[in-house]
């Protein structure tokens, strides 16, 4: 008699399976959404403030983060606002900038918590070298135009 269904272990694979999908979308999703409510923010900057100065838009897009739940300070990198490029002119408004995230799927190896230590001068262990290997680079260019 042949018997049908799945066995503990079976199961336990399945939910360990699920469980690292949910935990990688975790980690992912928050990523994605914050890129795409930054999109969000440049394009109605652009559309319903372009008559105003570079520095009344600067001031103007943290609120505008704000009221979209992103903290300026904490969820985006300073490079954020390092690159920032805020061009405006003639009723016209251009906003532009570029940043990179990291999600660590398996946590951050300590070394790279030490900021003199340069990535290729670290001893990794066989665990922190697979830690590198679980993580995903993000590179987001958001820009939004005046027609």
């Amino acid at each position: 008699m042949q018997e049908r269904g799945f066995s503990v272990v079976g199961l336990l694979a399945v939910l360990a399976v699920v469980a690292a999908i949910v935990d990688i979308g975790y980690q992912v999703i928050p990523i994605y959404n914050t890129e795409s409510s930054v999109q969000s923010v440049f394009d109605s900057m652009v559309e319903h403030q372009a008559s105003l100065s570079e520095s009344e838009v600067k001031g103007k897009l943290r609120e505008a983060l704000e009221v979209e739940y992103i903290n300026p300070d904490t969820d985006l990198p300073p490079e954020f606002f390092d690159n920032l490029v805020i061009v405006a002119q003639d009723g016209k408004l251009d906003l532009s900038t570029f940043y990179h995230e990291e999600a660590w799927l398996l946590g951050m190896p300590e070394a790279y918590n030490d900021p003199d230590l340069d990535e290729k001068d670290m001893q990794l262990s066989a665990w922190e070298q697979l830690q590198v290997k679980a993580r995903l680079d993000f590179d987001f260019d958001i820009s939004a135009h005046t027609p």
